[in-house]
């Protein structure tokens, strides 16, 4: 089937004079059955570029216009390829974040809104760079209220200073000494009955220590300990040493 030239007639007043094709710029008016002239705006309407389509297909559903109010259900939108903008926080449907704390005591932060994260002075510090939010503690760290520690406590500085008034130990220190090895000091305590009070005194020297595990209270003083200072072997060995001397001696003035 070849594509057929449209043709119209000529007339002189009221009289057909003869065919003659359709130029680009003729149409039939819409009162002769026709669709009469219809005006692109350029860019809006194209199909080679003289704004001529050979097909149109109808859309379905009803088209809406730029001054129509409508309300979209159902309809998926590409975010990665669409803007939407001037939508108001009130908008939406959540327009907050809740956030809970270990109390459960919940707030919301309103979108829009700055939310701030604090840490305590001396005891939790916080930072943040780029997208990531650090919580940790301090380089010089002060508890002021009472802290358990439920596993070991191990301290690498060289001096720790305890300022309180009365330490509770469970059952002993170890002392490793200077030197790091396979053997350590304990210092121990046997199992009290009652409430026990033991005083360092106040003078610098060696603490002496029991042969076996006692509750014999030494009652001698100090100064009284001190008469066998000098004494280079078993004293009462030395006693009965003297006492045979004596004995002899005795003995001897007796027999003349």
């Amino acid at each position: 089937m070849a594509v057929k030239t449209p043709v119209k007639a000529t007339f002189s007043g009221s009289d057909v004079v003869g065919l003659a094709e359709y130029q680009a710029a003729d149409f039939i008016g819409v009162s002769d059955g026709g669709t009469g002239a219809v005006t692109f705006t350029a860019g809006i309407l194209k199909a080679d570029g003289t704004n001529a389509f050979t097909t149109i297909t109808a859309p379905s559903g009803t088209i809406v216009g730029t001054s129509d109010t409508q309300t979209l259900t159902n309809k998926t939108i590409d975010a990665s390829s669409n803007t939407i903008t001037n939508i108001s926080v009130s908008s939406l449907t959540s327009s907050g974040i809740t956030i809970v704390d270990d109390s459960s005591t919940s707030a919301t932060i309103s979108l829009g809104e700055t939310l701030k994260i604090s840490g305590t002075s001396n005891e939790v510090e916080t930072a943040i760079s780029g997208d990531t939010i650090t919580i940790g503690l301090p380089s010089n760290v002060t508890i002021g209220n009472n802290l358990t520690v439920s596993g070991n406590l191990t301290v690498s500085g060289t001096t720790t200073t305890v300022n309180s008034t009365t330490i509770e130990i469970t059952n002993s220190f170890t002392f490793e000494g200077s030197t790091a090895d396979d053997y350590e000091t304990v210092l121990g305590v046997i199992d009290p009955t009652a409430d026990r009070t033991i005083n360092l005194p106040n003078a610098s020297g060696t603490v002496a220590i029991l042969n076996a595990a006692s509750t014999t209270v030494i009652t001698a003083t100090p100064e009284e300990l001190n008469y066998s200072d000098g004494v280079t072997s078993n004293i009462q060995t030395q006693l009965d040493a003297k006492a045979t001397n004596a004995f002899a001696i005795a003995q001897a003035v007796a027999l003349g």
